[in-house]
């Protein structure tokens, strides 16, 4: 019954930090209102996550790791699903601030920018691979693609445009960039020459 209880009380406290980071943001979050909302105490909280960055951590691991990966029978299709689905997740309410002030502090803490970059970055990126193995199975993509570099094409305009240059995440963008990576998925099959 102890275990039971202790898994309900983890589970709401990172509804709720999940809910302060969406309202927001990370660096608005405070370890006393994740507490009130949760009706569990500030020691609770600390006991299962120890400290603010990694309980923000574990709420977006929580949430990111939802994204489906699709299979419509087509690298096209694949790749426009999800950058879809990704785009329009990219845009929810201070998910940028959320990850802004993440990403900020595992600069300065190797262990949760290891954990940051284990929980969600190779997720998202082992995912991609599927996607193009896929491809790869279909004789969409080159059966010597080097795969991490497709992934990078996907992953790297997403994020620029959302740390970086606060450029629009939109369906038409999603569009685009699955088009754009398709294409060069399929070059990469072309002889050189």
């Amino acid at each position: 019954m102890g275990r039971k209880k202790s898994e309900q009380c983890r589970l709401a406290i990172l509804d709720a930090a999940r809910s302060v980071m969406e309202e927001r943001g990370y660096l608005d979050m405070s370890i006393e209102e994740v507490a009130c909302r949760a009706k569990a105490g500030k020691q609770t909280v600390y006991r299962h996550f120890g400290s603010k960055p990694r309980l923000a951590l574990e709420a977006f691991v929580a949430k990111a790791s939802r994204l489906e990966l699709p299979d419509t029978g087509s690298l096209a299709g694949d790749l426009g699903s999800y950058l879809a689905t990704l785009v329009e997740v990219m845009n929810s309410p201070h998910k940028r601030s959320m990850l802004g002030g993440l990403l900020a502090e595992i600069q300065g803490d190797s262990e949760l920018g290891d954990a940051f970059r284990q929980g969600v970055i190779e997720a998202k990126r082992t995912a991609l691979r599927t996607v193009f193995q896929r491809g790869i199975a279909r004789g969409e993509v080159a059966p010597d693609a080097d795969l991490e570099v497709l992934v990078d094409l996907v992953y790297g305009p997403v994020w620029y445009r959302m740390l970086i240059s606060g450029g629009r995440l939109d369906p038409s963008f999603a569009e685009t960039l699955a088009d754009t990576v398709v294409l060069a998925a399929r070059r990469a099959m072309e002889p050189v020459g």
